[in-house]
Parts: C-alpha cells; structure tokens; sequence
C-alpha cells in the first residue's frame, strides 16, 4: 500500500516540466480507486506525506491532492 501512494505522488512530482493543462492523468482516479478498494488495509493506518512545491505552486494538482487525501481520510487512513 505504501508503495501505492509513493508512486502516485512521484508522479504527480515529477510534472515540473509538462503543461498542467495537457495532463490527462489528472481526471483519472484509476489509482486512487485502486487504493479505495484495498481500504480495509487503509484502517487505522497512520500515513505520512510529503508534499513538493510543484504540488503546492499549481491549483490543479494541489486540488488533485486534496480530494485524493479527502478520499483516503474516508476509507479511515489517518495522516502525520
């Protein structure tokens, strides 16, 4: 599960160089249902998060991060 969340915010990390607006992957939340639907691991697990300044700076992908948090925080993952 941790290598889950790891890969999705490397990827989302490493847009420094491509244009926000031609990145398709940000409508799909093929991964984040894929971690939705192991959520009985997600219980009670503490998860922590590091956040890159690409992520923060852009309004598209902070916004993509956020509801993707909103969606662990439902299945009951817990954050540091």
């Amino acid at each position: 599960m941790q290598e889950n969340l790891k890969l999705v915010w490397q990827n989302a990390s490493n847009l420094k160089n491509k244009e926000v607006d031609s990145i398709s992957s940000l409508n799909n939340i093929a991964i984040i249902k894929n971690i939705i639907k192991c959520s009985s691991e997600l219980k009670s697990q503490a998860i922590v998060l590091k956040l890159p300044a690409t992520i923060i700076i852009d309004d598209k992908l902070f916004t993509a991060f956020i509801e993707s948090v909103r969606l662990l925080e439902m299945c009951g993952a817990k954050y540091i």
